[in-house]
């Protein structure tokens, strides 16, 4: 009996030395903590665009890849943690707290036209002598009392002075003695703010082919674009508005008129025009803004 008890002392001291020299398993804690890294100071806009939460931003190495990021992220790129914005035909951007419409982008530059017809107001106020564009109340309005009291100074200096060159009106002769109807042609200008003319309507709404198509008896072009160019007052109502291209001068058996090109009411392109002291036309005022 007493040698069964040792040797079953021996065989469980065998086993607890075994258990004592097995290796035991590492206890660790769980944590989210994240290795700290130096704060990096970040140019103000950068910030900015961070803290706003976008997901999409994408850093660029080179100026090659700025196409490519255009592609995913509409409205900005980021070079050299700086942010870039830029603008596509087609957006909506504000100034002067007018909403424009981007008709064209050309080395950081856009064209706009304002989204809204932004008043009423007459192209010159006498319709009885030969005028164009250069010369016209309208063209002194917008470049002067509009452009100081719309936009802030910041804005002043983003908007180019454009040179225009005012082509004759397609329909009409220029200055002609023998026929008593003719377009009032019109010298280079530089404006800052200024009408579209008709050659940068069917650029931008239309296609050059309608006003090739005038075989004569036509006095405006009606096609399937003339959705695109119906345009609305603040209030919702579709009306008139102003082109800068001359209509034209009428000088017979004493009766004289002058008439400046518009777009009408349906969208239609009134070449010849309507008469230059309607109170009643409405204005969309185009410009160059750098971006």
């Amino acid at each position: 009996m007493k040698k069964l008890v040792i040797v079953l002392i021996a065989i469980g001291v065998v086993f607890a030395l075994a258990a004592c020299a097995a290796p035991q398993p590492v206890q660790t804690q769980e944590t989210d903590a994240q290795p700290s890294s130096p704060a990096v100071a970040q140019p103000a806009a950068f910030t900015e665009l961070l803290d706003a939460g976008s997901d999409d931003t994408t850093t660029l190495s080179s100026e090659s890849d700025t196409s490519s990021a255009e592609k995913s992220n509409p409205g900005y790129y980021i070079e050299e943690c700086q942010v870039f914005y830029y603008t596509a035909v087609g957006d909506i951007i504000q100034l002067g707290g007018v909403d424009w419409r981007v008709l064209d982008v050309q080395d950081g530059k856009a064209l706009v036209l304002s989204d809204k017809i932004l008043m009423r107001k007459q192209f010159h106020s006498s319709w009885q002598e030969p005028m164009s564009w250069e010369n016209c109340d309208l063209r002194k309005y917008l470049n002067g009392e509009f452009f100081e009291a719309t936009f802030s100074a910041e804005e002043k200096e983003r908007i180019v002075e454009a040179a225009l060159t005012t082509e004759n009106n397609p329909w009409y002769p220029a200055t002609n003695d023998t026929i008593p109807w003719y377009s009032v042609s019109c010298n280079d200008t530089k404006d800052k703010v200024f009408l579209l003319s008709l050659e940068e309507i069917m650029k931008y709404f239309g296609n050059g082919e309608a006003l090739a198509a005038n075989t004569g008896g036509l006095s405006f072009v009606s096609d399937d674009l003339n959705g695109s160019r119906v345009a609305e007052t603040q209030e919702g109502n579709a009306i008139l508005w102003w082109l800068r291209t001359s209509g034209l001068f009428y000088s017979a058996c004493g009766t004289n008129f002058s008439s400046a090109s518009c777009i009408t009411s349906f969208g239609g392109i009134g070449v010849e025009g309507d008469l230059m002291s309607n109170s009643a036309a409405g204005v969309r005022p185009a410009l160059w803004v750098t971006l």
